[in-house]
C-alpha cells in the first residue's frame, strides 16, 4: 500500500507524481465509499423493512416506509462512525480479519448445512448463527477492551483475538445438536427443496416437473 503512494513521488516531474497520487487516493476513496454505501443501504433496508415495516408497522404506507429507511440510515451510519472512532488504534488488517471472523462464525455454518444437510431446522439454524456470531463478537470486544493493539502474548489471548478457529466449530455443533433435538420441525418437503437446489440445469428439470 505504501509503495502505491510513494512510487509516483519518485517521478522526475513533481506535478505528475502529485497528479498520480491524487488519482490513486481518489480511486481508493471511491472503492471503500462504494462498499460502505452498499452496506449502509443493506442495513437501513433491513431495519426499515424487515424490522419496522414487517414487525411493528405492517400497514405502513410508502411514505412512512421511506421515512423509516432514512432514519435507519442515519442511525446505522451514526453507530458505524462512533464504532469506527473507537478502533482507530488497530491496524486495518486486524479489523478486516475480525469482520470476517464474525461473519464466518455466524453465516458459514448456516450456508454449508443449509445447502447440504436435510436435517437442519429453523431453530437449529438460528441457534447456531446466534451462538457463533455472539461468541466471536464477545471475544473480539474483550480483546479490544484489554489490549492496545499489540500482538497477543499467550495462547488464550491469541484464541480470543482470532476466535474463528473455535467459534465456527461451536456454531456447527450448535446447529447440529439443536436440529437433532427439534427434528420434528424439519420441513416435510425438504427432499424436494434439496432436489431443486442441487439438480444440474443440464438435466432440464424445471420446477413444474417437480410439483
Amino acid at each position: 500500500d505504501a509503495l502505491l503512494l510513494e512510487l509516483p513521488g519518485r517521478l522526475p516531474q513533481p506535478w505528475l507524481g502529485e497528479l498520480l497520487r491524487a488519482v490513486t487516493a481518489a480511486g481508493a476513496f471511491a472503492a471503500f465509499m462504494s462498499t460502505t454505501s452498499g452496506l449502509l443501504v443493506a442495513v437501513a433496508g433491513a431495519l426499515a423493512h424487515d424490522l419496522y415495516a414487517q414487525t411493528f408497522r405492517p400497514g405502513a404506507d410508502q411514505r412512512e416506509r421511506l421515512l423509516a429507511f432514512r432514519l435507519a440510515a442515519l442511525l446505522a451510519g451514526g453507530v458505524a462512525i462512533v464504532g469506527g472512532l473507537q478502533v482507530e488504534r488497530y491496524h486495518i488488517n486486524m479489523l478486516v480479519g475480525w469482520a470476517f471472523a464474525i461473519s464466518a462464525s455466524a453465516f458459514f455454518p448456516l450456508l454449508v448445512l443449509g445447502i447440504w444437510w436435510r436435517g437442519l431446522t429453523a431453530i437449529g439454524a438460528a441457534a447456531g448463527t446466534v451462538a457463533g456470531g455472539t461468541l466471536a463478537s464477545a471475544a473480539i470486544l474483550y480483546t479490544m477492551a484489554t489490549t492496545t493493539g499489540a500482538q497477543p502474548a499467550t495462547l488464550a489471548a491469541t484464541l480470543l483475538a482470532q476466535p474463528a478457529i473455535w467459534t465456527i466449530p461451536v456454531a456447527f455443533g450448535t446447529m447440529v445438536v439443536v436440529s437433532l433435538l427439534t427434528r420434528e420441525r424439519v420441513p416435510p418437503d425438504v427432499n424436494l427443496k434439496m432436489l431443486r437446489l442441487h439438480a444440474p440445469e443440464a438435466l432440464g428439470l424445471r420446477t413444474s416437473y417437480l410439483q
